[in-house]
């Protein structure tokens, strides 16, 4: 019994070795990333941006300039740093490895960090950043701002029948996986009926369910947009990308709205470009100040279609559109957007719809714009 116990102990001692070998040969291969996510934590800490960049892979700096790896340092409380620690190390082969730990800031909070490294030209590089994300939700502001800006992008690729514009905004695995042609098949409906998803642009999304990160890190965001008498509703896939959330995943589709949803402060419904062309209207600047962009709604209702001038209008200038109200609507309201970037001007309560001409002036002395309708 003694001597059984005494090989069983032998055979306990030597998985006890093994083990503390593995553990020293990962610490030994991994050391060289240790350094390199020491030398960008101090140069961060320096608050020496172009020097911290130069630790990262030509594929992460590709993406990321030096100030949105400002931004994202910011904005992940990692700016602010003191200190690392990386008990969690990875070798995959000689040529990717990561780190996972924590970085402690001057004001003591504790940042959960997962790095990944890709080795170039013999020396170990950052080939993305997280912030835990896999396990973190983006605040409510923030998976709405993500939500606006993919059907932003979207709905840029479907007005412009192309959506290779909307390819690049997507995730680089996605990108792998879907050439700009399939994207155009896929989305062919859209472009073919030509719906303008411009008009969501002041609408808030309202998700049906809470938004959360399923088992395989993929953050998923389902609802609709309060729109009548048909709805959009959308199903949004997104994967943590070196310094943000990127689509992984896109599903809209427009609807009849379910029954007892429909309220009196619901937007109308998604207009078709045709739907939006009834009368052609002439549009003068004289207000002293460049145009940036010019938006037009039902009066009171914050449905803003995006009157189509390519370029900003210039003082004296005129642009002729055919974004004009829809048939039965007697009042309309004007946003202006100026080219300096100046407070955004309302305009409520315009006759445009049997409108030909509206000439825009700016009154200095009391600040007001007006518009003369012919």
């Amino acid at each position: 019994m003694k001597k059984a116990l005494k090989i069983i102990l032998g055979i306990v001692a030597v998985i006890a070795i093994a083990i503390v070998i593995v553990v020293a040969a990962v610490f030994y291969f991994t050391s060289g990333t240790v350094d390199t996510a020491d030398a960008f934590f101090d140069s961060v800490k320096q608050q020496d941006i172009a020097k911290a960049r130069s630790f990262l892979s030509e594929e992460f700096k590709a993406g990321t300039d030096e100030n949105a790896l400002k931004v994202f340092l910011t904005d992940n409380a990692i700016f602010d740093f003191k200190e690392a620690s990386w008990p969690d190390r990875s070798i995959d082969g000689f040529y990717r490895g990561g780190l996972g730990g924590s970085v402690t800031t001057e004001n003591g909070d504790t940042v959960p960090i997962k790095l990944t490294f890709v080795k170039e030209n013999g020396t170990w590089k950052i080939n993305s950043i997280q912030r835990d994300a896999a396990n973190s939700l983006p605040s409510k502001a923030d998976q709405v701002a993500l939500t606006k800006q993919s059907m932003r992008d979207f709905a840029a690729g479907i007005n412009g029948k192309n959506m290779e514009s909307f390819r690049q905004t997507i995730s680089k695995l996605w990108q792998e996986q879907v050439t700009t042609e399939e994207l155009n098949k896929a989305f062919a409906t859209f472009m073919e009926q030509n719906l303008d998803l411009t008009v969501l642009e002041p609408l808030e999304p309202l998700f049906d369910n809470e938004p959360k990160i399923n088992q395989d890190g993929v953050l998923v965001i389902t609802g609709h947009y309060p729109t009548e008498p048909s709805q959009v509703t959308f199903e949004h896939k997104y994967i943590y990308e070196d310094t943000a959330w990127k689509l992984v995943g896109f599903s809209v589709d427009i609807q009849e709205a379910p029954a007892g949803t429909q309220s009196q402060d619901a937007a109308p419904s998604v207009p078709s470009t045709a739907d939006q062309a009834a009368l052609g209207l002439e549009l003068v600047n004289k207000t002293g100040y460049a145009i940036k962009e010019i938006y037009i709604s039902p009066a009171a209702a914050g449905a803003w279609q995006k009157a189509p001038f390519s370029k900003p209008m210039a003082d004296g200038e005129s642009v002729k559109i055919t974004s004009q109200p829809e048939a039965g609507v007697a009042m309309s309201d004007m946003k202006i957007v100026w080219v300096d970037e100046g407070e955004v001007t309302q305009l409520k309560d315009l006759q445009l719809a049997k409108a030909s001409k509206v000439t825009l002036y700016y009154n200095a002395d009391n600040d007001k714009t007006t518009a003369d309708i012919q």
